[in-house]
């Protein structure tokens, strides 16, 4: 389970893995990416990278992280703004309990 914004982003993995089951997280630029399974993998490189941003003074990287991966998969269709914002509240509950 990942440290931060568990949740949204086992959402957001299933979001991807649902349409491109074989992506991996394999680049780190999003840089001329145009193909949508290159995209997907870019989300998933993300999510991954993300884990890595410790401390209080990442949060806010870490949540910038995860609103862009977050925005990026709804533009390419693999998950809903309704599937999202649920899956960030139970994130934020999850944190103040």
């Amino acid at each position: 389970m990942d440290g931060y914004y568990p949740k949204s982003c086992a959402v957001l993995r299933e979001a991807v893995a649902g349409r491109y089951p074989h992506a991996e997280a394999l680049t780190d630029t999003i840089d001329g990416l145009v193909e949508p399974y290159l995209q997907a993998c870019y989300i998933l490189w993300m999510l991954r990278e993300l884990q890595t941003f410790r401390g209080k003074r990442m949060a806010a990287k870490r949540g910038r992280w995860l609103g862009y991966a977050q925005a990026r998969a709804e533009a390419l269709g693999l998950i809903t703004n309704a599937a999202n914002r649920a899956a960030t509240r139970q994130d934020v509950k999850f944190r103040q309990e």
